[in-house]
């Protein structure tokens, strides 16, 4: 089950040099993969960390369906870390990116 970390709020440029804003709904959860039948005594079960981050308000112009980008890592990330590294201070709260 994936933990609601809360939302962030990113700033870019879109093609045309024009400054936008998206907000991004950001979960995270872990799961475990075993190994195909026949090769479990070979290989371990991998544990995996998942961050779901999901777009909730599009910029202007943008295509008609919100994106949403599933990042898996093979290593252990804490919702801590996950949070650090979206920039989001506490559930539904968040600070605006510093990058132009």
């Amino acid at each position: 089950m994936s933990k609601n970390l809360g939302h962030s709020n990113i700033h870019f440029r879109d093609k045309r040099g024009n400054q936008q804003q998206a907000t991004l709904s950001v979960k995270h959860a872990e799961m475990t993969v075993c190994p195909p039948i026949g090769k479990q005594k070979k290989y371990p079960k991998q544990k995996l960390s998942i961050i779901f981050a999901e777009e909730k308000t599009r910029p202007k112009g943008a295509p008609l369906s919100p994106g949403s980008w599933p990042l898996t890592f093979p290593l252990p990330i804490t919702p801590t870390q996950c949070k650090s590294l979206f920039g989001i201070h506490g559930v539904g709260t968040s600070r605006p990116s510093s990058r132009p």
